[in-house]
């Protein structure tokens, strides 16, 4: 017999992961492995539409690159909406 409670079990490590999503969103600016773990893909997948003119806009502070939650938001829904005109 299952009860809801069986659904409540969460392991640390699905809490942690939960948390450092909830504290990404929260930010202003990402870095890109941010962008990378928000998304759920390798970091060198942004690197490469980046290199290739193809990822969100980005800013640097020293050598490491930012992305604006509004920039990603938008190149999100660029990559959204050139998808559905295919």
């Amino acid at each position: 017999m299952t009860t809801d409670d069986d659904d409540d079990d969460v392991s640390p490590l699905e809490e942690r992961t939960v948390q450092k999503h909830v504290d990404i969103m929260q930010c202003p600016a990402l870095s890109l492995s941010d962008v990378a773990a928000m998304l759920d893909v390798p970091i060198w997948n942004i690197e490469y539409l980046l290199r290739n003119g193809q990822g969100p806009r980005i800013f640097k502070i020293g050598r490491r690159r930012f992305v604006l939650q509004d920039d990603l938001r938008e190149w999100l829904a660029f990559m959204r909406d050139d998808q559905t005109t295919d």
